[in-house]
């Protein structure tokens, strides 16, 4: 069984049920299930085999589910390319992952022939135009006169489906291999899981390259619902679609919901939202006074709160009846989940320590490409980390306390940057935080907040004084720097690496 063929059986006959909307275009489910067979099609006759592979460069768009559902029924292995990273970083992974064919849209030519020489494609595709141009051919134009019968391809469960590369917040992107097992796998959970139908309408705002949109999208489809995507994420063109589709479920990273609750109320106020009965959030916890706006504003939505990784698929979940019963928590293992908390040792601890959070499943990633030193590293004993750091409490319900490499040490004290994030996240002026630590010539490292106001009136001894009132004082920030927005990858995690940086390399030339 593979992603291609589960669409088919589900979908096949579902005639002119819209399937994709975007902007003013609409493809219903019969025509999907022609243009994925034609994609296919166009990939066999290209004298591609089962095993190679292509790349994808482009923002949220209607050809995406085509292309990647095309390349599944054809056993092609895709990524789809983070179109946020340079064309430097681009090409870097084009090296590593050695695409036959890169498939963007139009406003990512002229990155494309910037690189062009630089990588070992044999073919270029422009995903928006109609016809070929001299350095590149045109999607529509190469798989409009393919056949629209499926394509006869044996493909195993554990072969790849695609190749997800890791978001990279603490270094260089990785690939990681998941198999088309694996998707089917995490289908099935995420519509047990958020209850997901065939009548639904799903709002696609995330970036599709991003796991969860990804799993969610699928998921939607091979149920026979209808997705309406979006190019790029807007807070107002976010309540419109809503309104105007009537959209039933929708991933928003926490920012996203920030920006959305952050609209006068003059403008939220002209939309409806209660055909929404379902919202996910992933990327990072959501704070309290967050989840109870947002279950205010959508009216009483089941909001899920969802933790995982590329490597692991979607592994714990806080759930609509525990959102106001925990702080900061990310729930509790779903269904095929166990999750340990592990020491230095390999030992697992009790209830209340913090230490590295691993995990097995059965659908989590085959290994990194071509790197096996990574791969090693990833797995101990049949379970999996990502490099978080965490704690269970003594109902079973997990808490992050961030990243391993993110932990900083002052006085030989180990300090998770969370529990003061957590602290910082209940003043009423603070909307967005981040704590890092930097180097200190007494202490080894001392605490940096950035901090994003909400309504720029609190002070820098204010915001201290008012972490040493619920922290013991080591943990309290030694200053605080106030920006307008902090650095985030599409997927919503906070770059602390890039504001790390400019610290700890001035350190390294003194």
């Amino acid at each position: 069984m593979n992603i291609g063929e589960l669409y088919s059986m589900n979908c096949r006959n579902l005639g002119s049920k819209p399937a994709l909307i975007f902007k003013e275009r609409t493809i219903s489910h019969e025509e999907l299930e022609k243009r994925t067979n034609q994609f296919a099609q166009f990939l066999l006759s290209s004298g591609y085999q089962k095993g190679d592979r292509i790349a994808i460069l482009s923002k949220n768009h209607i050809e995406l589910p085509v292309i990647m559902l095309g390349a599944a029924k054809a056993g092609v292995i895709f990524t789809p390319i983070n179109y946020r990273m340079t064309a430097t970083e681009i090409t870097g992974l084009l090296q590593h992952f050695k695409p036959r064919a890169l498939f963007f849209s139009e406003e990512y030519v002229e990155t494309v022939l910037s690189f062009k020489n630089h990588v070992a494609v044999e073919k270029y595709v422009n995903i928006d135009r109609l016809d070929s141009h001299e350095d590149y051919l045109s999607l529509d134009g190469v798989i409009r006169s393919q056949s629209v019968e499926s394509p006869q391809i044996q493909i195993d469960g554990q072969d790849t489906y695609f190749i997800t590369y890791t978001s990279g917040t603490t270094g260089k992107p990785k690939g990681g291999i998941v198999t088309h097992e694996s998707r089917c796998m995490q289908v099935l959970l995420y519509s047990i899981e958020f209850g997901i139908k065939s009548n639904d309408i799903q709002l696609v705002v995330g970036p599709i390259y991003h796991a969860v949109p990804h799993v969610l999208l699928l998921t939607q489809l091979v149920l026979g619902g209808t997705l309406v995507i979006m190019k790029e994420f807007d807070a107002i063109q976010v309540l419109e679609n809503i309104s105007n589709y009537k959209v039933t479920n929708m991933f928003m990273v926490p920012t996203m919901c920030n920006f959305l609750l952050e609209l006068d109320d003059s403008v939220k106020q002209k939309y409806d939202m209660g055909s929404v009965k379902t919202l996910i959030s992933s990327g990072s916890a959501l704070p309290t006074s967050t989840k109870e706006r947002i279950i205010a504003f959508f009216n009483q939505v089941h909001l899920f709160d969802l933790y995982g990784a590329s490597e692991i698929g979607g592994c714990a979940v806080l759930r609509p009846e525990d959102q106001l019963k925990t702080t900061r928590s990310i729930g509790k293992p779903v269904m095929f989940n166990d999750v340990k908390i592990f020491d230095s040792n390999g030992y697992e601890l009790p209830a209340g320590e913090v230490g590295e959070i691993y995990i097995k499943n059965p659908y989590h990633f085959k290994g990194y490409l071509d790197n096996p030193v990574e791969t090693e590293k990833a797995f101990k004993n049949g379970y999996i980390t990502v490099g978080d750091l965490g704690r269970k409490d003594e109902n079973g319900f997990i808490y992050l306390a961030g990243r391993k490499k993110d932990m900083v040490i002052s006085g030989g004290v180990n300090i998770y940057p969370d529990e003061i994030e957590d602290v910082l996240y209940k003043h009423p002026d603070v909307l967005d935080v981040a704590v890092i630590g930097i180097p200190d010539k007494i202490w080894g490292e001392s605490l940096k907040a950035f901090i994003v106001r909400r309504n720029n009136q609190a002070t820098e001894q204010e915001l201290i004084d008012f972490c040493k009132q619920n922290l013991a004082s080591y943990k309290k920030p030694k200053s605080i720097e106030f920006v307008n927005e902090l650095p985030r990858n599409a997927a919503g995690k906070i770059l602390k690496k890039d504001l790390r940086a400019p610290y700890w390399a001035q350190h390294s030339n003194m």
